[in-house]
């Protein structure tokens, strides 16, 4: 179908062409090389006036650290964009895992009082202790195809190379009894010294299972914890299959939860300002009583994972959770 004057007209000389003469079919030639020319800039120009999809942002960008020695280390981190919608929709998930692990737990507990030393038996004791007190799953990334779980790590402030430890990685050795408890002493994540007692009685009567107590754990025991009877250590995938069957949620969901709920608790305590003490605050004092105490509730948050006050105030607490504690202070 042709659309303009110009064309209609070539088609009028197209279909006399055999009764032109030279010159004329020359023209007539100029005439279609031109008709093609403006359409091909048409076809250019409504191409360009198309939106291109716009690039997709980072999500990582190089940052340079130091060391305590002075000598630097380059890591990959998140852009502060990608980190806020992260940190949204996972404030958003943990809120929901808080909800269903109340109907979890109790499945949990009965999986973890089976008495052979199964793998279930020993993902859901994982995942217990995890819920209970926040530890990292651990184990890099799992058994892997040589069968040994991946346990070493680096120390970020010497950079030296240690061997760290998380729930499945666990070992005999870092099993301590104490009444009606056990206590885990091992090495943490970056190289952190951690001792964390287990209070819950299922767990507690798993972990004694699996540590072979009775009698006292040895201390030079470097069995793996938690390993069935067939042999297979505990792997990552374990726990994460066994936190899947409670809903979408992440292992460190439950490390997040428990950091939520500490937070909580230490909000709650936060005293309030009285009315003239308020009155009489200039905003420089307002802004450094915010601080103080959002930095009281990170230390406390922190002293339980095993991380810094920093960390725990920007990956694990809930801004929500601030905010409610400068309102409760009065600010």
């Amino acid at each position: 179908m042709l659309r303009t004057a110009s064309e209609a007209a070539l088609r009028g000389w197209a279909t006399r062409r055999g009764e032109m003469g030279p010159v004329e079919r020359a023209r007539l030639r100029d005439a279609v090389a031109r008709v093609q020319l403006a359409a091909e800039r048409g076809r250019t120009m409504r191409a360009s006036a198309t939106p291109a999809a716009p690039a997709e942002k980072p999500k990582f960008i190089e940052t340079t650290f130091k060391r305590q020695d002075g000598s630097e280390y380059t890591r990959k981190v998140y852009t502060e964009e990608h980190q806020k919608a992260a940190s949204a929709e996972k404030f958003t998930r943990v809120a929901d895992l808080a909800e269903k692990i109340k109907a979890a737990e109790p499945v949990l507990r009965e999986k973890a009082s089976a008495p052979e030393l199964t793998t279930e038996k020993a993902a859901a004791t994982a995942a217990l202790i995890m819920r209970e007190t926040g530890m990292r799953v651990g184990g890099g990334e799992g058994v892997g195809k040589t069968g040994v779980t991946e346990t070493k790590g680096m120390a970020k402030e010497t950079g030296k190379a240690v061997e760290t430890f998380g729930t499945t990685t666990l070992e005999r050795r870092h099993v301590a009894e104490e009444p009606g408890a056990v206590r885990l002493n091992f090495v943490g994540k970056a190289g952190v010294e951690q001792s964390i007692v287990v209070r819950d009685p299922a767990t507690v009567a798993s972990v004694r299972a699996f540590a072979g107590i009775p009698p006292p754990p040895d201390p030079t025991d470097r069995t793996p914890l938690f390993r069935d009877s067939t042999g297979r250590q505990l792997g990552r995938q374990d726990v994460s299959a066994e936190i899947k069957r409670i809903g979408d949620f992440k292992n460190k969901d439950l490390r997040t939860l428990v950091a939520g709920e500490i937070a909580r608790r230490e909000a709650d305590s936060v005293r309030r300002l009285g009315p003239v003490e308020r009155a009489a605050m200039k905003p420089a004092h307002v802004e450094k009583a915010a601080k103080e105490i959002a930095k009281q509730i990170a230390t406390v948050v922190s002293q339980q994972l095993g991380n810094t006050p920093a960390v725990a105030l920007k990956d694990y607490i809930n801004p929500a959770i601030i905010a409610d504690a400068y309102r409760r202070a009065g600010l």
